[in-house]
């Protein structure tokens, strides 16, 4: 399995299962809130484990630069990946989430762009996708 095809798609399962996450928690328990439909307790728990996984495979893949891929948008991705799941408090993964803020910054342009020589071919889609990822860490 080669971790440059995995990576993204494991970001994508991973951000939407956060959704899903995020809004059940939200409402204090996701069987009371009557606004959103009625998540059962089982897919809850099966996602946060979903998540927990994801996350420590995610930490795992995270290079010394603070990247994932050497990639901007892989980057920002991965970073709200882990800042929506329930391992954001957990001090290996802000310290990761830090280093990802880092490597982002590093990567402005003088015109404010944002990108790596591995997205330089979409400066805007990648900029946009760092700020976004800078802005929900905060």
């Amino acid at each position: 399995m080669r971790t440059s095809r995995t990576l993204p798609g494991l970001l994508v399962v991973l951000a939407a299962t956060g959704l899903l996450v995020a809004g059940a928690a939200r409402a204090g328990t996701p069987l009371e809130d009557p606004h959103h439909p009625q998540l059962d307790l089982s897919l809850v728990l099966e996602a946060r484990g979903s998540l927990m996984r994801g996350g420590s495979f995610l930490l795992a893949q995270q290079q010394e630069n603070g990247a994932w891929a050497n990639h901007t948008v892989i980057t920002s991705l991965a970073t709200m990946a882990i800042a929506n799941s329930p391992l954001a408090a957990d001090p290996r993964y802000r310290e990761a989430v830090g280093h990802a803020l880092d490597y982002l910054a590093r990567q402005s342009r003088d015109d404010g762009a944002l990108w790596s020589e591995r997205s330089r071919q979409y400066p805007l889609y990648s900029t946009a996708l760092s700020v976004l990822g800078m802005v929900r860490v905060g």
